[in-house]
């Protein structure tokens, strides 16, 4: 079976994601916890804008500082991609 899959069926799924705050912070434990167990004490995730909230990365800095983490967010001078860096 050939699949049929296309550029435009791809921008339409990533047109479609929306990020919730469970999810968010899930993904960013998730990766520090690899990270760190690699031995690097810093991590940087990018996410699409515009699957995410304002309040919902207010929310997940916020918890991320509550355990302990440095966390830096930054919007690339293209406005399209919302960087979080986590450190310990």
């Amino acid at each position: 079976m050939t699949n049929n899959f296309n550029a435009e069926q791809a921008k339409k799924n990533a047109k479609d994601v929306k990020i919730d705050q469970t999810k968010l912070l899930e993904k960013i434990l998730s990766g520090t916890e690899a990270i760190s167990k690699e031995g690097k004490r810093r991590a940087v995730f990018q996410f699409p804008i515009d699957t995410l909230h304002p309040e919902h990365i207010t929310l997940v800095e916020e918890e991320l500082k509550t355990r302990g983490f440095n966390v830096s967010t930054h919007i690339e001078q293209s406005g399209t991609t919302v960087n979080i860096e986590v450190s310990f």
